[in-house]
């Protein structure tokens, strides 16, 4: 999930975005002081929700939200306005449809809670950049799969399924232990004997049983588990 936060002060963005990345894995923060700035970004970059202040030194935040919208793929993309007043926030629901608004001083809870509707409902992409290995699904064919693109790896029937953003791909005859030294990624985590996790995706862990652990990913509706054995790594890991 991709998330523009447009503030001219810098230690309210850098606050805003310390916020965000200490509390959500799979974010990417992009940060701008102007509208100018704000608008390169949007060109270049896919976002999925907005944070912008109402008071810009170049701009308006509303000017700015108007642009937004004036996007194709904007129209209705999250839009959460930053102000010290409520003034304008009647115009800002009725004329641009804001998601909703937050008032400085802001609390932490506040941001968890509206990245949180935002982040549930993004949908996922396939990456395709950072690290990537070459997988071999069958005697004869061979895909280029990117790290980031996994969710989960089950180990069912003497194979593995990796499950990815795009789909799943089932390995034949190869171990989880072997699949996961192949791919040699620390943020892939064994998590139980017959499952691995991308820790960019978890999204809860909930206990189940005495020794046993359910894990929520992003992206997947079933559950991934956590034992007992490999509790202790696994939760290092995610510290």
């Amino acid at each position: 999930m991709n998330i523009l936060l447009v503030e001219d002060e810098k230690i309210q963005r850098e606050a805003l975005a310390s916020i965000i990345k200490s509390n959500f894995v799979d974010v990417r923060i992009y940060e701008a002081a102007s509208k100018k700035e704000a608008l390169k970004i949007i060109n270049e970059k896919d976002v999925h929700l907005f944070f912008i202040d109402i008071h810009l030194k170049d701009s308006s935040g509303l000017e700015l939200a108007k642009k937004i919208r004036q996007h194709e793929n904007h129209s209705l993309t999250g839009i959460v306005f930053v102000t010290g007043e409520l003034i304008h926030i009647i115009e800002a629901f009725k004329s641009i449809h804001c998601y909703d608004f937050i008032v400085k001083p802001y609390k932490e809870k506040d941001i968890i809670n509206i990245v949180n509707v935002f982040f549930n409902s993004t949908p996922l992409k396939s990456i395709k950049e950072g690290k990537y290995s070459f997988i071999d699904i069958d005697s004869n064919i061979s895909i280029k799969l990117y790290h980031n693109d996994i969710i989960y790896i089950e180990y069912i029937e003497k194979s593995c399924n990796i499950h990815t953003v795009s789909g799943m791909y089932n390995v034949k005859r190869t171990s989880l232990v072997k699949l996961l030294k192949s791919l040699n990624d620390d943020e892939i985590i064994q998590t139980h004997r017959s499952f691995a996790v991308n820790i960019k995706y978890i999204t809860e862990i909930e206990k189940t049983y005495e020794k046993v652990w359910s894990i929520k990913m992003r992206g997947s509706e079933n559950m991934v588990l956590l034992s007992y054995t490999y509790r202790q790594a696994f939760l290092r890991r995610i510290e």
